[in-house]
């Protein structure tokens, strides 16, 4: 291992609010910050600039975006002209190939490191490849395949490329089988649908787990809160392809009086209306946009009911690492995860009355629900481990440029 030159390259930084692969994002590169010399560089609306000291990290660089709203975690309303025009535009790149083409002769990384950074292409592809910058992408979800991310449409999973899912992408593809060395997937099952689908087929694949950073168990016993009755938690996107609906459902078939559901994260107010509306007269309480801590202090049993098949949840690893049980749809990849585990239940979410019966399950097992701590010694991975492993990758990208 060397001391490099890294830039690392997200469509969002904090401040800005972040999801699980924010999260990633910004874990990487505080661990790689101290040993390389890193550099950041994300977007920021080309209408607002960012106020000295609030644009994140010293270490974070960002240019404008071309787009009328920034790619977020926060789902901005949009109807469907105007969502198709952004995607088009977003598909020829979301920010000036001057610009950044400046940004990146001033700063000469020796490798970037690239999540979720679909608005940056195809213009990053093009510029790494002629500066030969070798570039390693960090892939969470499906983006290089599909602009909306999921490959999920009108409640179903696609098998396939839509047409104009392969018109938006083909710009990014192009530009970036030249640049990519590696691809870094969160899961097999992502790894082995993008490959099926003919993505990046030069570039070298590595499978490697979400991990949850070190947890204090002193201080997440201390938050959890007892005055509750049995808790359900959820903790994500509260759109359709999270099978928030499916929770909603499945709790409402349990017994009144016999459990709690807490439910944080956020989507669009029309959608989440509705669903407040079915649960007002139940023990549902919609907590919004918080630390995930404050669902898990709570909850006795984390449910992840994904209609999609889910690349891998941060949530997964989050909830095991604090001895938590997990019921979970049997989609994507967290199951390469959960089959470990025998607190664990996975279920058919084409046979909703699977998860109510897993609920109702753990509702009567209660004693054995949560113990904290219990599976700590059979975590996935740690953060060194994990830390180490991507560290590796990197060295043989910018080895292999050499």
């Amino acid at each position: 291992q060397h001391a490099m030159k890294i830039l690392l390259v997200a469509q969002t930084f904090t401040p800005q609010k972040e999801g699980g692969a924010e999260l990633v994002a910004r874990r990487a590169a505080e661990f790689l910050s101290q040993e390389h010399d890193l550099r950041v560089l994300s977007l920021r609306p080309k209408s607002d600039h960012f106020e000295h000291g609030c644009h994140g990290p010293e270490y974070v660089d960002r240019l404008p975006y071309l787009g009328s709203y920034l790619p977020t975690v926060e789902k901005n309303p949009m109807g469907p002209l105007t969502r198709m025009s952004w995607h088009l535009a977003n598909a020829y790149g979301g920010v000036s190939e001057v610009d950044l083409r400046d940004y990146l002769t001033n700063l000469a990384p020796d490798l970037i490191y690239a999540h979720n950074a679909t608005a940056f292409l195809p213009q990053l592809g093009r510029l790494a490849h002629r500066y030969a910058i070798p570039v390693v992408l960090h892939v969470h979800d499906y983006s290089l395949a599909c602009p909306k991310t999921s490959m999920f449409r009108k409640g179903n999973n696609c098998t396939r490329q839509c047409v104009d899912c392969r018109l938006l992408t083909q710009q990014w593809q192009r530009a970036v089988n030249r640049s990519v060395t590696d691809v870094i997937a969160v899961s097999r099952f992502v790894r082995d649908r993008l490959q099926d689908l003919g993505v990046l087929p030069n570039a070298r694949w590595h499978v490697v787990h979400n991990v949850e950073d070190t947890v204090s168990l002193d201080a997440f016993r201390a938050q959890r809160n007892s005055q509750y009755g049995f808790t359900f938690g959820y903790l994500g996107a509260l759109t359709p392809n999270k099978g928030i609906s499916l929770l909603i459902d499945a709790f409402l078939k349990l017994p009144k009086k016999g459990a709690r559901l807490v439910i944080g994260g956020t989507g669009r107010n029309d959608y989440v209306n509705i669903l407040k509306e079915k649960t007002k007269h139940h023990q549902v309480d919609w907590l919004g946009h918080v630390d995930p801590n404050a669902v898990y202090a709570q909850a006795d049993v984390m449910i992840i009911p994904s209609l999609w098949h889910e690349p891998q949840a941060l949530v997964v690893t989050e909830a095991l690492s604090r001895g938590m049980a997990v019921i979970a749809s049997d989609r994507g990849g967290n199951t390469e995860v959960l089959k470990k585990y025998a607190r664990s239940a996975l279920f058919d979410p084409d046979n909703p009355e699977m998860l109510a019966s897993a609920m109702d399950s753990a509702m009567r097992n209660r004693g054995s629900a949560r113990a904290v701590g219990t599976d700590l010694q059979k975590a996935p991975s740690t953060p060194s481990a994990y830390f180490d492993r991507i560290q590796r990758i990197l060295d043989t990208a910018a080895i292999s440029q050499d």
